[in-house]
């Protein structure tokens, strides 16, 4: 969108200073906007926070501009910002001056001048480099967040700053007493609400003053229970609605210096220093859904048990984006089934209303927005307090929409409870039971319990779940409520949904995808350390539609539509700053209805691989048994060690004298020390078969050694505990064994329990026996065992040396007949994606020089051998934020090596944006740049500067696109 003669001179110079300008994803104030995420996001950003202009990367906001030249307007602007949370730069351009601010932390509590900036200088020095580090490129590519990553402290931002405060304040004044929590909890939401009224100018001092004789809400507070009884008596009189009235009653339970933490707590005081805030909180710009959902995790005092967690908004935006169309003429029904604290049907609301107001081309009256709230969203709540949140978060919503005097003169707010949010188990029946809904939303809860009700359920419906999770019987009822070809979009908990594997959790992946028509899985469980605000478990959405009349009822499940995507988000420098999930085109995988209802390791494969480590693993698979079936037919004893706690006590005598092989001491190929005590204890809970402790066998750590598996072969009897797995087998199985510790250690075993392990690289650093038992087991010949030999005598010998390492990986690589493309794989998902898994936060290393050199050259290797009589010569570029390769394929000749340039001799940025998707559709998803463009005889390949995007695996990706462009014209 263009930038008009409105728009500050000074600013509109360093606009296209810094190559904004003309930008489709520039909005101003003068833009002409059309509805879509964009224009919904500017409405806030120009009408709550005073933006002059803002940079979006798809629906998301990445760079606010402003022209505030008096200080105290600019700190005022920087406040909102702050609260609104959701863009995380601000450039200020004066006519003499231009700064860089950090705009979603909190100044640090030193209050200096320089507080938040990042950088800063005269306007006439951006042409020069100032704030070139916040040009269009380095934004969009997301390379300034790996220079200022660190400022981004998520625990400065405004929603961990006001759940820090609501949390002192609960434990310090709630106590264990039931009641007077309870009489908090009303007080503070009623509070939260008459602050935003306050805000926002609807109750003005004058109404407050007319209601309570004081003229604020911090002063009824500061002066006691009866002002603040009178102001909430008036208010719930006024406005009606589940807010305000349980208010007055609760008041007699709380004493003044209870009500000055609540006023301390409004202010925006640092409540467990004490210190005064430098930026109060704002509540006519934080988002009711933020305010609601933070508020509502505080009411359940065992997380753990409950599994009660505040929703990211990005995550809240991600599904509706799916199920919620920013445009449409319909009003669609949608229902959250476990509605918690509303925040999905506050959001759905907005967007809605946004919608509406949007086919009709004005703003809506009080009728149509209570109309719109009133016949499409509804929620189910187990928990009262959780339920009278969502009304109020509802009410704030509804209240929004609206100018500050219509809302006095005329609002009555309608009632909620026990009409559109009702408070029941989802699984009885209640007032919603008989409806059925366009969509079905939310973030059910995690726990592995069944309540009565959804037993029930799942016993007279016959829905497969697996190990008690009410995720998945939620996810059966919401089929339910959905009319035909409607559409659920739901939070799960990425293990149980995806990763697991028992037989009960493969019989509900079946029926998941035999019975909807599921769309789209979006696993997150890479990424839970680097977004969540507790590293909780793993999360991923999951998006189908209830089948449709028009369905033939004889189709095979995977004949009704034959694909679904794959995303799998991974750890980027963006993330530490952006308020969205962040994805990037190879992340992005088709795959076959089939492989999703029957393939139990495709998701695992998919979450740090692609569909070529799949044909690996199978090729594996079919060319050598497992390590189970090799133990079944040579007798092998396998287990777990013994174990001392537990309540048995069973006779361990057989085990006396034998020496202790403690589980820290066994490392790679190698145990620590030689110096073992012997046993002697008499009992053990499970003291294990003694033929699991003869020699020869193998030890493997449970847990990781140094981020890798550790593994030993060990040639005396010895005794060892259960966080070690044993496998011991008849001497003449020496070389097998042998080689199952060497193919444990070696790079092949890492990458394959990596890619398959259900809980290593998704949630937890270990494998498990049975994970060990489905290795496929290579014979190794006589060369192979005297080289192992040696391999484990420089193991053991100097530890300090990891020399070895190579040499194991040969050996093994040859064992299996592994061809180099496929070591070249195995070592690039061990450098990329355990790199990831290991390190999520610290994982921002640009490819370097010799890695864009490799990436060319196996491109150039596959268009060689596919198009012989061409001559090919492949280049590769690099600038701040993106790197290139070119391919050029002329007549005549073989390929050449490939050759560097660090010359601007390639437009990265105009290809990319050559690349672009104009449709912006998500506020909650962000797409990494990437370019591809074919010009006569040269193709260009254009990408951001992440390490995995130039993996070998994506140069073949990309040799088959070119390839595809070629014979198709393109």
């Amino acid at each position: 969108m263009s930038v008009t003669e409105s728009t500050p001179g000074h600013l509109l110079s360093v606009l296209e200073e810094l190559g904004y300008s003309g930008h489709e994803g520039l909005v101003t104030s003068a833009s002409a906007g059309q509805a879509g995420p964009r224009d919904y996001v500017w409405r806030d950003l120009r009408s709550k926070v005073g933006l002059e202009a803002a940079f979006f990367r798809d629906g998301v906001p990445l760079v606010g501009f402003s022209a505030q030249s008096d200080p105290r307007g600019l700190t005022g602007l920087r406040r909102r910002l702050w609260n609104y949370g959701r863009i995380p730069l601000l450039v200020n351009v004066s006519e003499e001056s231009v700064q860089a601010f950090n705009a979603v932390s909190l100044p640090s509590k030193r209050r200096t001048q320089q507080d938040g900036i990042l950088e800063a200088g005269r306007r006439s020095d951006t042409a020069h480099g100032l704030l070139q580090a916040f040009n269009r490129a380095e934004v969009e590519s997301g390379n300034f967040a790996t220079e200022f990553g660190a400022s981004y402290k998520k625990s400065a931002r405004v929603d961990r700053a006001l759940l820090s405060n609501l949390a002192y304040l609960r434990r310090t004044f709630g106590g264990d007493d039931t009641e007077l929590r309870t009489a908090m909890d009303v007080i503070i939401g009623g509070c939260l609400v008459a602050s935003y009224l306050s805000d926002r100018e609807i109750l003005t001092p004058n109404h407050i003053d007319e209601l309570s004789g004081v003229p604020d809400l911090q002063a009824a507070l500061v002066f006691g229970v009866n002002p603040t009884r009178r102001l909430f008596q008036g208010l719930a009189d006024r406005f009606n609605g589940d807010v305000f009235g349980p208010v007055p009653e609760m008041l007699s339970l709380v004493s003044d210096s209870e009500l000055s933490g609540v006023a301390a707590l409004l202010r925006g005081d640092d409540l467990p220093s004490g210190q005064q805030s430098l930026w109060p909180y704002d509540f006519s710009v934080l988002p009711a859904d933020l305010v609601s959902s933070i508020y509502e995790q505080l009411l359940e005092g065992n997380r753990e048990t409950d599994s009660a967690y505040y929703t990211p908004r990005f995550l809240v935006d991600t599904v509706l984006d799916e199920v919620v169309p920013w445009i449409g003429q319909s009003r669609p029904k949608v229902i959250d089934l476990a509605c918690g604290s509303g925040a999905f049907m506050t959001e759905a609301f907005r967007r809605l209303a946004y919608r509406e107001r949007t086919r009709v081309g004005r703003d809506l009256s009080y009728q149509e927005l209570q109309d719109i709230l009133l016949s499409s969203i509804y929620g189910v709540e187990l928990n009262p307090d959780s339920a009278r949140i969502a009304a109020f978060g509802l009410y704030l919503a509804l209240l929004e929409e609206l100018d500050p005097p219509t809302v006095w003169e005329t609002a009555v707010l309608p009632r909620l409870l026990g009409r559109n949010v009702v408070v029941s188990d989802a699984f009885n029946d209640h007032a919603l039971s008989a409806m059925r809904f366009d969509a079905v939303i939310g973030n059910p809860p995690w726990k592995s319990k069944l309540t009565p009700a959804a037993s029930r359920f799942v016993r007279d419906s016959s829905a497969p779940i697996a190990d008690q999770q009410i995720a998945q019987a939620f996810l059966w009822l919401a089929a339910r409520f959905l009319k035909p070809g409607g559409t659920l979009g739901l939070v799960m908990p990425s293990k149980p949904l995806l990763h697991n594997r028992s037989r009960s959790t493969q019989a509900f992946r079946t029926a998941l995808f035999e019975q909807l028509n599921v769309q789209a899985v979006l696993d997150l469980s890479a990424i839970r350390r680097s977004l969540f605000a507790t590293a909780i478990a793993p999360a991923a959405v999951v998006v189908a539609r209830a089948p449709d009349e028009s369905t033939p009822a004889d189709l095979e499940p995977w004949q009704k539509s034959n694909q679904l995507l794959h995303i799998a988000a991974h750890p980027r420098p963006l993330n530490s700053a952006v308020d969205a999930v962040v994805i990037s085109p190879e992340e992005v995988t088709e795959i076959s209805r089939r492989q999703a209802a029957y393939r139990p390791d495709i998701w695992k494969v998919l979450l740090w691989g692609g569909l070529r480590d799949v044909d690996l693993l199978d090729r594996l698979r079919l060319k050598f048994a497992p390590v189970k079936e090799i133990a079944s037919a040579r007798g092998w004893v396998y287990g777990q060690g013994y174990q001392v706690g537990g309540g048995d006590a069973n006779d361990a005598s057989h085990l006396q004298g034998l020496p202790i092989i403690p589980t820290e001491m066994v490392e790679p190929l190698r145990i620590e020390s030689d110096l073992f005590e012997a046993f002697d204890m008499q009992t053990l809970h499970r003291p294990r078969d003694r033929e699991l402790f003869r020699s020869p066998h193998v030890l493997v750590r449970r847990t990781l050694h140094q981020g890798r598996l550790a593994a030993v072969f060990v040639e005396e009897d010895a005794v060892f505990p259960n966080g070690l797995l044993g496998f011991a087998g008849p001497r003449h199985d020496r070389p097998l064994l042998m080689a199952l510790a060497a193919t444990i250690v070696s790079s092949l075993g890492n990458y394959y329990h990596f890619m398959t392990s259900a809980s290593w690289g998704v949630e937890r650093d270990f494998v498990e026996l049975n994970e060990h038992l489905s290795l496929p087991l290579a014979t190794p010949d006589p060369t192979h065992v005297r080289e192992l030999q040696d391999i484990f005598s420089q193991a053991r010998s100097d530890p300090r040396t990891t020399g070895w390492r190579e040499q194991l990986d040969s050996v093994v690589f040859d064992m299996y007949e592994i061809s180099t493309a496929d070591q070249l794989r195995v070592h690039d998902r061990l450098a990329f994606g355990l790199d990831r898994f290991q390190h999520p936060l610290a994982y921002s290393a640009p490819i370097d020089d010799d890695g864009l050199s490799q990436y060319a050259a196996t491109i150039r290797e596959v268009l060689a051998a596919t198009l012989p009589d061409l001559h090919i010569e492949a280049r590769h570029f690099r600038d701040r934020s993106y790197r290139a390769v070119t391919v050029t394929l002329t007549e005549g000749g073989a390929a050449v090596q490939d050759t560097w340039s660090n010359g601007a001799t390639v437009d990265m940025q105009r290809i990319v944006e050559m690349n672009a998707d104009r449709g912006a559709t998500s506020t909650g998803v962000v797409a990494q740049p990437a370019g591809f463009f074919v010009d006569d005889d040269t193709v260009y390949v254009v990408k951001t500067a992440d390490r995995d995007r130039w993996s070998r695996d994506a140069a073949l990706d990309d040799a088959e696109r070119i390839l595809a462009a070629l014979a198709f014209g393109e």
